[in-house]
C-alpha cells in the first residue's frame, strides 16, 4: 500500500467532479452519461478545488469542485449549475466527481455530495482496491467518507462524523492499517483533560472497512492487540 503522490490539503476555505442522476445516497451516486471530455477540460473546470487519480494506471480521476444549489438541481432530475460562488447569492456547496478514462477522453461515472464543506483528500493504491481518503468540515464537527476503486467501480467504503481525527494503527511492519475513531472529544480545560469515552476499532475487508469491536477509550491500543475483551462492563 502506499501513497499517491497528488494529495490536496486545505487552507481556510480555499482548495487546490447528460442524462439525470439517479440518486442512490448523498454521499455517492453513480451516473449515467454520454459526454467525453479531455483532461485538458477537466482541469479548466469552473469550481474547480481539488483533482487526484485514483489508481497509479491514471484510469479514474475524481475532482472536487465548488457550487451552488446542487442539492435542489438534483431534486429536479438535472444536472446541477456549475456556478463559482463569487459570482452567485446561492448556498456555498461542494462535491466531487468521478471520471473513467475511455481512450484518450474521460466520462463521467459517478458523484459524491454529502452537503459538507470540502478540506481535502488523498488517495492510498492497493494490490487489488484503492482507497480515496476525503476530509470534509460539518460545522461542529469533521467527516471522513472513503472510497473504494475495485476493477471498474466505485463505491462508498466507509463514512463516519467525528469530533477528533481518527487515527490509523499498523500493527506489525506488514500488516494492514486499523482505523479508530473515538466517540467524543479531547480538550483541556481549567487545567483538566477529557478524553473520549470510546472508541470504534475497524479493519479493512474486501473493499470496505467493517466494525471489529468497540472498547474503552484508554483500553484501544490493548484491544488491537487482542489484550482487552471484545465485551466490557456498561458504566
Amino acid at each position: 500500500m502506499r501513497l499517491q503522490g497528488s494529495a490536496v490539503i486545505v487552507t481556510g476555505l480555499l482548495l487546490l467532479g447528460t442524462f439525470p442522476v439517479h440518486a442512490q445516497d448523498e454521499e455517492l451516486t453513480h451516473v449515467k452519461s454520454r459526454q467525453l471530455v479531455s483532461y485538458a477540460a477537466i482541469r479548466k473546470m469552473p469550481g474547480l478545488v481539488g483533482l487526484t487519480f485514483i489508481d497509479v494506471e491514471r484510469r479514474f480521476v475524481v475532482v472536487a469542485r465548488r457550487t451552488v444549489a446542487l442539492t435542489a438541481s438534483r431534486s429536479r432530475g438535472v444536472e446541477p449549475p456549475w456556478e463559482d460562488v463569487r459570482e452567485s447569492e446561492g448556498p456555498l456547496s461542494y462535491a466531487l466527481e468521478f471520471y473513467q478514462r475511455k481512450g484518450a477522453l474521460f466520462l463521467k461515472i459517478a458523484m459524491s455530495d454529502p452537503g459538507y464543506i470540502f478540506v481535502g483528500m488523498h488517495t492510498e493504491i492497493g494490490d487489488e482496491v484503492d482507497r480515496l481518503f476525503t476530509y470534509w468540515q460539518t460545522g461542529s464537527a469533521e467527516h471522513l467518507i472513503i472510497f473504494a476503486r475495485h476493477g471498474e467501480r466505485i463505491s462508498k467504503a466507509f463514512s463516519s462524523g467525528h469530533k477528533l481525527s481518527p487515527e490509523f494503527v499498523r500493527l506489525g511492519n506488514d500488516g494492514e492499517f486499523y482505523m479508530v475513531v473515538a466517540e467524543g472529544r479531547l480538550f483541556t480545560r481549567g487545567g483538566k483533560t477529557t478524553y473520549p469515552k470510546t472508541a470504534r476499532i475497524y479493519a479493512w475487508e474486501g473493499n470496505r472497512y467493517v466494525l471489529k469491536k468497540e472498547v474503552p477509550w484508554e483500553h484501544r491500543l490493548e484491544a488491537l492487540k487482542d489484550q482487552w475483551p471484545r465485551e466490557y462492563p456498561k458504566e
